[in-house]
C-alpha cells in the first residue's frame, strides 16, 4: 500500500511540475506568437471563436471565465482596457499610459520610433509589433517557468530571425500588381516595407472614403487588380461599393483564425495576398 501511495504521489508531483502554462488570446495570431515561443509548455485557448470586430462586442460569462481561469492574457491594443484582468495577467502593446505598457523594441530592423498610443492597432499584420510582442510573452514566459527560460530564450531567437528573414524578402519583392484596400488594416507592412500595395478607402471607423476619391477610384479602377476585403469588413458597404467598382474581391485572413501552424505561415500568406 505504501508503495502504491509513494508511486501516485511521484505521478502528482509529476504533473504539477510539468504543468503547462494557460493563455488566452483575444486574436488568434497572438496565440500563434506565444505558441511558437512557449510551444508544449503552453496551452492556448482563444477568446473568440469566429472573427469579431474589436471595436464593437461584450465578454460573455463563459469567456470571462476563460479569462480568470488562464494565467495569462494576450489582449490586442482594442482590448486591453476592455479585459478584466490584473495588469501583471495582460501581455499587450496597449493604450499609452496602461500599467502593464512598459517595454519598447528597438530593433536595427527599423528606423524609427513608436510611441505606442491608442493608435495602435492590428498589431498582429506588423513586423515590429510583433517582434515586440514575442519578446514581451517571452519574459512572462520566463518569469512563470525559469526553469525553461533557456528554451524559451532559444525558441524568441529563431522566431525573430524567421520574421526578419521575411522581412527582407518582402522588401527586395518587386509589387507585380496593386489592389484596392477595404480597410487599413495593413498599414503597418506598408510602412515597414515601404510599398504602396494600393488605396485603402476605410479606416475602422469607416469615415474616410470621400466622393472624390470613390470618384477618382471608379475612373482609374482598370490599375488595380481587386478589392481586398476581410472578415469583420461590412457587408452592406462592400455590396455598395461592389456596384460602382467592378473589380473582384479576395478574401484575406487577417486574424489567424485558419488552422495555420506558425505564426510566420500566418503572416506569410497575409504578404502572399496582398501583394
Amino acid at each position: 500500500m505504501k508503495k502504491i501511495i509513494s508511486i501516485l504521489s511521484l505521478h502528482l508531483l509529476a504533473s504539477f511540475a510539468f504543468a503547462k502554462i494557460s493563455i488566452m488570446a483575444t486574436i488568434p495570431a497572438l496565440g500563434l506568437i506565444a505558441k511558437d515561443i512557449g510551444q508544449d509548455h503552453v496551452v492556448i485557448e482563444n477568446l473568440f471563436d469566429k472573427p469579431i470586430d474589436p471595436h464593437h462586442f461584450h465578454l460573455k460569462p463563459q469567456q470571462l471565465s476563460l479569462i480568470n481561469n488562464s494565467d495569462l492574457v494576450i489582449a490586442a491594443a482594442e482590448f486591453s482596457n476592455k479585459i478584466p484582468a490584473p495588469a501583471e495577467k495582460i501581455i499587450s502593446l496597449c493604450f499609452h499610459g496602461h500599467p502593464s505598457c512598459n517595454h519598447h523594441h528597438e530593433g536595427e530592423a527599423f528606423q524609427h520610433h513608436h510611441d505606442h498610443d491608442d493608435s495602435v492597432t492590428h498589431e498582429w499584420l506588423s513586423f515590429e509589433h510583433s517582434l515586440e510582442l514575442a519578446e514581451k510573452i517571452t519574459e512572462k514566459l520566463c518569469s512563470f517557468d525559469p526553469s525553461s527560460a533557456d528554451f524559451y530564450q532559444k525558441n524568441l531567437e529563431i522566431f525573430k530571425s524567421n520574421i526578419l528573414n521575411l522581412l527582407n524578402f518582402y522588401k527586395n519583392k518587386q509589387l507585380i500588381h496593386r489592389n484596392i484596400f477595404f480597410h487599413d488594416s495593413f498599414s503597418h507592412l506598408k510602412f515597414e516595407l515601404d510599398k504602396d500595395f494600393g488605396p485603402g478607402l476605410y479606416t475602422c471607423d469607416e469615415g474616410t472614403l470621400s466622393a472624390s476619391f470613390l470618384a477618382e477610384l471608379i475612373e482609374n479602377q482598370n490599375k488595380y487588380q481587386f478589392i481586398i476585403i476581410d472578415a469583420t469588413t461590412n457587408s452592406l458597404l462592400l455590396d455598395k461599393l461592389e456596384e460602382k467598382i467592378k473589380l473582384p474581391t479576395k478574401f484575406v485572413e487577417t486574424m489567424g483564425y485558419s488552422d495555420y501552424k506558425s505564426f510566420y505561415s500566418f503572416l506569410e500568406e497575409v504578404l502572399v495576398s496582398i501583394t
